[in-house]
């Protein structure tokens, strides 16, 4: 195994919601993701319609009609897809700014693509659970409504800590922090202490958004808990693994995930398997998934970071996909 030097990320600056998205935009590799409200424009499609079997039965339906392909490929190609556009603005965010979106499908559009594909999301609300140290709290609030906050956040908390609703509440009596203004904001909804608690937070934000989901596509297909939160754990690595394009870190990504999936194991116990290796002097690490995606039914071929395919076969097509991406590619 490459030993890991100095793995710590540092928060890249960032201000409101909509700047911590843009930070973390090169690591959501071809997708992105918005703050508020997307224009209106087709394609949009507002999560609770995935939580839904009538919506669930029209994405499934899409992909099949397209990419002619089996129920149990539908279903894979929609959990991988969608998780994806779910976890990847809340897993780099964590990394890369120690900010954890919400994930209440209530405030959360994607956008569906020709196929089924989906490559934006919107969060229409800008609810984030932040740590103590991030600099939105360093605002002093004004005496005169501290009481009303701390009685509001209902705990011991600083005057300087800003619960849910306070911009919304007093837009003329609370200065922003350095950064936020009114058009880019964040709704604090809780700041924590330390890092392990905050990542306690992704792992229920992200099970808690997807589990319904993977209920109600289970008995669609014959595809077990395994497969499904396999899927689901694949796209979590892909989006650690992808924190390196802003972090320049090699190691942080995978060590990052690795204390991910101790904290989501069950349900996220499929989770992918690291092949660490040097390319032209430099350290890489790729991934062996928990659980194949079917994609061969498909494309008759076996995808790279797939269980079936050998280490070594996979690592020479990591050195390959290396070195077409040029300077600062990764093997992911």
């Amino acid at each position: 195994m490459i030993p890991a030097q100095n793995c710590a990320t540092r928060p890249v600056g960032l201000a409101g919601f909509g700047s911590t998205l843009r930070a973390v935009a090169p690591a959501l590799d071809h997708r992105h993701a918005i703050a508020g409200s997307p224009e209106p424009a087709d394609g949009w499609i507002d999560a609770t319609d995935l939580h839904s079997p009538a919506g669930l039965d029209a994405a499934l339906g899409v992909i099949r009609d397209h990419h002619q392909a089996s129920a149990e490929v539908a279903v894979s190609y929609l959990t991988a897809w969608y998780a994806a556009t779910v976890v990847g603005p809340a897993v780099t965010a964590f990394v890369l700014t120690r900010r954890v979106p919400d994930l209440d499908p209530a405030g959360i559009s994607v956008h569906c693509r020709e196929g089924g594909w989906f490559d934006a999301t919107a969060f229409r609300t800008r609810r984030m659970t932040i740590m103590y140290s991030d600099p939105v709290l360093t605002a002093p609030v004004p005496a005169r409504i501290a009481s009303e906050l701390i009685t509001q956040a209902g705990g011991p908390v600083t005057e300087r800590v800003l619960p849910a609703g306070t911009y919304d509440r007093y837009p003329d009596s609370v200065g922003y922090p350095e950064g936020i203004t009114a058009d880019d904001p964040i709704e604090v909804v809780e700041a924590v202490a330390d890092v392990e608690t905050l990542r306690a937070r992704l792992v229920s934000q992200i099970v808690g958004h997807l589990e319904p989901v993977l209920a109600d596509l289970r008995p669609r297909a014959r595809l077990g808990h395994a497969a499904l939160w396999g899927a689901v754990a694949a796209q979590c690595g892909r989006a650690f693994l992808l924190t390196e394009r802003v972090s320049g870190d090699p190691h942080a990504g995978r060590l990052e995930a690795d204390a991910f999936f101790a904290s989501a194991s069950p349900p996220l116990r499929a989770r992918p398997t690291w092949q660490q290796f040097v390319h032209r002097g430099r350290p890489y690490t790729g991934m062996r998934r928990g659980s194949c995606c079917l994609a061969h039914r498909v494309t008759a071929e076996f995808c790279t970071a797939c269980p079936f395919v050998a280490a070594e076969e996979r690592e020479n097509r990591l050195r390959e996909w290396i070195d077409t991406q040029g300077p600062g590619g990764l093997a992911v």
